[in-house]
């Protein structure tokens, strides 16, 4: 749906002469390898490949055809290619000679052309002769029209289950709620986010928005499956949602269509497209759209079953020769170290077979051997015991290779359909849970006759493919809810099954994506088994009262028809009421990164704040108890010696310290990433956000007492100032300057946290030299330079980024403070934004 079909009838008829093509090309480039002289196999190698993309132009099949012409655009670059550069090429167009055979026998109409199934080995392709990488929102053209499943498609007799909140505030305590989940990374607030999204959802009466909000909240419902990672572009897509969410809660539907969110939403689709869970949610979206393209590449690694025996049997003719090369190696021939280094090479390729094999255990055995020659070759050139050890090795990797014929290729077939339903039913047996956990069945015999069949078909689909220790562990759950009938009644008992219910998963779907088992995963449900039902003694029982407020979701009999109950019935745990009880010793972890998005603040009357102050009272923030001077004096003791071992010397104060350090380290990490790129391109936009980065360092570092580190990133600063006003060119000097700051800095801070000062002599000269360069003088006379350039010299840039910076950390502001009450303790985001407020305007703004 993504992609125009392509004609599969005429392709069955071409594909004899295609494959054939393909094998004549894969041939004249192991010739030109074996011998680099007979040129004309390249030329040869062009013909072939010219015809297999004339051939699949003609089918209309897309994606072959745009992996077929960069195979031709690279055998024909090839000769001009450096020695070293013609070797990887060489490398990349094998692979790609062996994938798309692969890839052209198993299209079809269930398995239709896409480029995103093959995007990976084009940009591969690309990138060798100097081309941009075709990023997959170019390709990715998903059908929005498309029809809407009937439990998901909008019903306006269907009631909408009510949200016990002010419909101005749902934005605000979305916002909210994300900044929680980041900080605290828990499902409970990820459920709740849901929660909303599912109320937006059911409100709507237009298929295009109910498209979104669905397509949103199966990106929830990944995340909490873990089938989707929680990484910073999944952060960043969920703080985009707060943009519709406001314009529906301020305006109404038509709102949202106006300002319809076409590109948040196909970068929505492609998320979920990854995702490798199996909920309700993510698996409809995926059907709807038919989001197959990255599930097929998964299914490209395992290659044709002859392509597969050709490599096999090449690489054992490989394996034979070099442990006769090692048997006859004599350590004390003239050119010892130069059949070494071959050897280690020759280790390299064979290791990158092996894991094109699915044979990563081999292949990383041959990795290290590689590293370990490497090492003999510049340190003691003990060759022949670590020859012996290589001689070793490659014995029992032929072994293995020997074992390995098609009855193997059959059983990963097997193994990989069985899995697929196993995972299928674990997602049903958790949905299963969820509804038990929040609105439990008064035939509670039923309830556990369900999961006692579920877990014993999963048993004893585990115990067909011998995965022994899996099948074990669901058979002692199912004879739990045969022994104990009233298993789910206990909250210790719902929370352990969830736990060894999410363990399993991720080992099972690690085992179906990759076919190697993660015992950590599986070893944690054991150990989490063993001890079912029982309250760890640090989680006993208090006797403390939380304030609770009534913000649920109910089900309507008008919205129990739902497709996906399951599912609607999770977000019952939409209760702002559960107390989250944050002490000092937590919230003195480390500050929230607020990664690209950046929430609007609301504006609250009085009476409006008091009403946002209750409807967030979930959040219970610890009160301290009085101090007496014994305690007082003991913490003063101890207020610079840091919780992450920090030591800060005695004039400086520790929390404004603490809060720097961490904030240094984040912006180190940030340029880290951010350097080698400009310098690759100073044309590019990272410039602004490099000299932003220095410009927190300055501020936060002054404000903390490290003035070495604040005026070096200040000189830095000011420097590239100058390059972004257009009044200094970038140079090799400037470039060499800003990158060597980088770990200057990092030195200057470790000493910062050792109790000592942040100064170094070579700080100081990057300083003076960065000076120079913006003054443009060729001389500059040390240390008499001025410490700090005058404030009002200071350019319309320094306003841009404090103005920035500012309503970022009013924001925070905003809704910290929006949950403070009388009494309760500052924590650590409100005190690392009023720090950075307070560093900012000092100097220059």
């Amino acid at each position: 749906m993504t992609q125009p079909r392509g004609n599969y009838n005429a392709l069955t008829w071409l594909q004899e002469e295609l494959q054939k093509s393909l094998a004549a090309a894969l041939q004249s480039v192991q010739t030109y390898i074996e011998d680099p002289q007979q040129s004309e196999s390249l030329s040869r190698c062009v013909e072939h490949l010219y015809q297999v993309n004339g051939t699949l132009e003609m089918l209309n099949l897309d994606g072959a055809q745009m992996l077929a012409a960069e195979m031709q655009s690279i055998a024909g670059y090839m000769r001009s290619f450096p020695e070293d550069k013609q070797n990887l090429a060489l490398e990349t167009l094998t692979r790609s000679l062996i994938l798309l055979p692969t890839y052209l026998h198993k299209l079809n109409e269930k398995f239709p052309d896409n480029a995103l199934c093959v995007l990976s080995p084009i940009n591969e392709l690309r990138l060798l002769r100097d081309k941009p990488a075709i990023a997959e929102t170019e390709i990715f053209q998903p059908d929005l029209t498309v029809e809407l499943p009937e439990g998901i498609a909008p019903d306006p007799a269907r009631i909408a289950p009510p949200l016990d909140l002010e419909r101005h505030k749902i934005a605000h305590v979305f916002q909210h709620l994300l900044l929680t989940w980041m900080r605290e990374q828990d499902d409970k607030s990820l459920r709740k986010m849901r929660g909303i999204l599912r109320h937006l959802r059911l409100q709507c009466l237009q298929q295009k928005t109910t498209l979104f909000w669905w397509v949103a909240e199966a990106l929830l419902e990944g995340l909490v499956h873990r089938g989707i990672r929680d990484d910073a572009f999944a952060k960043q897509l969920i703080g985009k949602m707060a943009s519709p969410i406001r314009l529906v809660c301020e305006g109404d539907e038509n709102s949202l269509l106006a300002g319809y969110p076409d590109v948040l939403l196909k970068q929505l689709l492609l998320v979920v497209a990854r995702a490798t869970s199996y909920g309700p949610l993510v698996t409809g979206v995926k059907q709807s759209f038919e989001l197959t393209f990255y599930d097929q590449a998964s299914q490209l690694i395992g290659h044709s079953d002859s392509a597969l025996q050709e490599a096999q049997n090449a690489l054992l003719e490989q394996l034979e020769e070099l442990k006769e090369r090692i048997s006859q190696f004599d350590t004390a021939e003239d050119q010892a170290d130069e059949a070494v280094n071959d050897i280690s090479v020759q280790l390299l390729s064979m290791a990158d077979t092996l894991s094109l094999l699915q044979h990563q255990q081999q292949s990383d055995l041959l990795h290290s051997q590689h590293t370990a020659l490497q090492k003999c070759l510049t340190t003691d050139k003990a060759y022949h015991d670590q020859l012996a050890l290589l001689a070793d090795d490659l014995l029992q990797i032929e072994a293995r290779l020997r074992q390995t014929d098609a009855s193997d290729a059959i059983h990963r077939q097997l193994q990989k359909t069985v899995l697929s339903e196993c995972l299928n039913e674990l997602a049903s047996i958790k949905e299963l849970l969820i509804l038990q956990s929040n609105q439990p069945s008064d035939d509670i015999d039923a309830v556990n006759e369900n999961f006692t069949n579920s877990l014993r078909m999963l048993a004893g689909s585990l115990d067909i493919l011998n995965i022994g220790k899996a099948a074990e562990l669901f058979t002692f759950l199912a004879n739990k809810f045969v022994d104990e009938t009233s298993l789910l009644s206990s909250e210790q008992s719902q929370q352990d099954l969830a736990e060894i219910l999410t363990s399993a998963e991720i080992y099972l779907e690690n085992l179906h994506r990759t076919g190697q088992t993660d015992e950590n995963s599986l070893q944690s449900a054991l150990q989490r088994m063993q001890h079912f039902g029982q309250i760890p003694t640090a989680q006993s029982p208090t006797n403390e009262t939380n304030t609770t407020i009534p913000l649920e979701i109910s089900v309507t009999a008008a919205d129990s028809n739902d497709e996906y109950s399951p599912e609607a019935i999770e977000l019952l745990d939409f209760d702002l009421s559960v107390a989250e009880d944050f002490s000092e010793e937590e919230t003195e972890a480390e500050a929230l990164p607020l990664i690209d998005f950046v929430p609007t603040p609301i504006e609250l009357d009085d009476a409006e704040t008091d009403t946002v102050d209750q409807a967030l009272d979930f959040i219970d923030i610890e009160v301290q108890p009085p101090q007496n001077i014994e305690s007082i004096e003991l913490q003063q003791t101890t207020e610079n010696e840091s919780t992450n071992g920090w030591r800060f010397a005695p004039h400086i104060n520790s929390e404004i310290a603490e809060v720097f350090v961490e904030e240094a380290n984040e912006v180190l990490n940030d340029l880290q990433l951010l350097l080698p790129a400009w310098c690759e391109t100073p044309e590019g936009g990272e410039l602004s956000t490099i000299r932003r980065h220095f410009h927190t360092l300055k501020g936060s570092g002054r404000m903390a007492g490290a003035e070495t580190i604040a005026n070096m990133a200040q000189a830095i600063e000011h420097l590239l100032n100058q390059v972004l006003d257009g009044e200094l060119k970038v140079s090799d000097e400037i470039m060499a300057l800003v990158m060597e700051a980088v770990p200057e800095i990092q030195d200057c801070l470790q000493l910062f946290t050792q109790a000592q000062s942040d100064f170094t002599q070579s700080a100081e000269a990057l300083t003076i030299l960065a000076r120079q360069l913006n003054e443009q003088h060729s001389v500059l006379d040390g240390l008499q330079a001025e410490t700090v350039a005058d404030e009002d010299e200071e350019d319309q840039a320094l306003q841009d980024i404090f103005y920035l910076e500012a309503e970022q950390h009013l924001q925070t502001l905003f809704a910290e403070t929006a949950i403070l009450q009388a009494g309760k303790v500052i924590n650590k985001t409100m005190l690392s934004a009023a720090h950075s407020l307070k560093a900012a305007p000092i100097l220059p703004v």
